[in-house]
């Protein structure tokens, strides 16, 4: 059934029955009821793949908050795409190095609870996609071995970037290196993750590349071309400063309007650091210069893109920066770091180019974007956001993935 090239050689005689979807994806980031925006851009990908074939998700969430029981599963459809979330409580009267092995307990209980629930109303799939490593990696390894369905890789996490450098413990290091060498194929959404990836030992045969999402039809240029009385700078992020270093834009947001240039930013978004953000415009009266609007979705924020002249992101790392795409399909250019393949994607006809951490690049970029106002054709950067990143673009790059791994022959018995 599945509607990919090679799926027929591979299943050869084998008949998909009824509740068997083509795809099973795990994955630890995934939206819930605590966070809606939590591995938004797993959840697109399971979205695009349900267009050629039924997919189903399992995600399991460990909580600190009261539950009705010790374990909650929801489910939801919607079309080709069935979602399962377990919750368990983390809670224990442990403590230390206990409390770490307790909550690792409820966490293995609550796999095989989620495991006996799709057993009972699913049967096996084709393959299983595992979205970010390590945990949900065991999971499809334990099935790999049980049930021989075969599993490939799609990595998100920066973890294993030198700006990051998260990927650390030796049992944790050999635990990956075992989950990878066991799939049939990897990808990252980025070459530089994925060179990241082997550069932290993560060898593999097969890696591929895998691009998140863009929704080219949501983040489209406006209808109308209306100029602004000053030019618009637009940040959007998790407000995470650690990684988006949002601080150094405001830093050179204070030398450009000490220095009497005219111009207006808005930060789009939420996360830990937003109130030590607000304090710090705050702290440096720029209030009057940056508004910050908190978490925007759909529309609402394909309105900001829609209205903004130039982006920013400043970021000391990226494993993909979805947010620069988005605003390509909407016909807005970027001033950006050089991390994720923003030196890649990013030419004259794009945007601006800057180094990591590098303040006075920064000022000179946005101070040339306000005294010349550079123009950059809106067709241009959408047309090259949908042939990348649109919905069949990376759909394509899913299927190739599928198709790599199909090829090595598997037969499902």
């Amino acid at each position: 059934m599945l509607c990919l090239q090679c799926l027929c050689f591979a299943m050869k005689a084998n008949k998909l029955r009824n509740n068997n979807p083509g795809v099973l994806l795990f994955t630890p980031w995934y939206p819930n009821r605590y966070d809606s925006m939590f591995g938004l851009f797993v959840q697109r990908h399971a979205e695009i793949i349900s267009v050629d074939e039924p997919v189903v998700v399992i995600y399991i969430h460990g909580t600190d908050q009261n539950l009705k029981s010790n374990f909650e599963i929801e489910v939801s459809q919607k079309d080709n795409l069935q979602e399962i979330r377990i919750y368990f409580t983390k809670k224990s009267n442990n403590k230390g190095v206990l409390s770490g092995i307790s909550s690792m307990i409820r966490y293995i209980r609550a796999f095989f609870k989620v495991w006996r629930f799709y057993k009972k109303n699913f049967n096996l799939p084709d393959i299983i996609h595992v979205n970010v490593l390590t945990r949900s990696g065991l999971q499809a390894l334990y099935l790999k071995y049980i049930y021989k369905i075969p599993y490939v890789i799609t990595e998100h996490w920066s973890r294993y970037m030198p700006g990051n450098n998260s990927f650390r413990g030796w049992i944790h290091k050999q635990l990956t290196k075992i989950v990878v060498k066991n799939a049939r194929a990897v990808s990252a959404v980025s070459q530089k993750l994925l060179k990241s990836m082997k550069d932290a030992g993560l060898e593999h045969s097969n890696y591929k590349l895998v691009y998140n999402y863009v929704d080219t039809h949501l983040f489209k240029p406006p209808k109308e071309n209306i100029k602004n009385e000053v030019i618009h700078f637009l940040h959007v992020s998790c407000f995470e400063d650690k990684s988006k270093n949002i601080s150094g834009i405001i830093n050179v947001i204070e030398q450009l309007q000490t220095m009497g240039y005219d111009f207006k930013m808005t930060m789009v978004g939420d996360g830990v650091d937003f109130d030590r953000v607000q304090n710090l415009i705050a702290e440096k009266n720029l209030n009057s210069v940056i508004t910050c609007t908190g978490v925007l979705e759909g529309q609402a924020l394909a309105s900001y893109y829609q209205q903004a002249d130039y982006q920013v992101l400043f970021s000391n790392y990226e494993t993909f920066g979805i947010v620069v795409y988005e605003g390509f399909a909407a016909g807005l250019p970027a001033i950006a770091t050089k991390t994720a393949d923003f030196d890649y994607h990013i030419d004259e006809k794009k945007g601006i180019l800057v180094d990591v951490k590098d303040q006075q690049g920064l000022f000179e970029a946005m101070k040339y974007c306000i005294e010349k106002q550079p123009e950059f054709k809106t067709d241009y950067l959408r047309n090259y956001a949908i042939q990348y990143f649109s919905k069949d673009a990376v759909l394509q790059q899913i299927k190739d993935l599928y198709d790599s791994a199909l090829k090595q022959g598997y037969v499902n018995q």
